[in-house]
C-alpha cells in the first residue's frame, strides 16, 4: 500500500484492518477478535484527522527520490 499509493497512513490503517481478519482465519477466538476490533476502532477515531486528510487529498506522499 506504502509502495503502492505512497500514503504512510493509508498504509498503516490498512494493516489495522488487516490484523483482526488475519487472527480470525488464524486463530479464531471471539474474544480476542472482539478486542482487536475496538483497538481498530478506537485507531481510527484516534486519527479521524489523518482520515480526512486522506479523503481531501491533503495528507503528505512518500518520497524515495534521491532528492527527497
Amino acid at each position: 500500500m506504502a509502495v503502492a499509493l505512497r500514503y504512510s497512513s493509508l498504509a498503516a490503517l490498512t494493516a489495522c484492518l488487516a490484523i483482526p481478519a488475519g487472527f480470525a482465519w488464524l486463530w479464531p477466538d471471539a474474544s480476542l477478535i472482539g478486542a482487536m476490533c475496538i483497538m481498530v476502532a478506537l485507531l481510527y477515531w484516534r486519527h479521524r484527522s489523518n482520515i480526512a486528510n486522506l479523503l481531501a487529498g491533503r495528507e503528505g506522499k512518500i518520497s524515495f527520490g534521491k532528492n527527497s
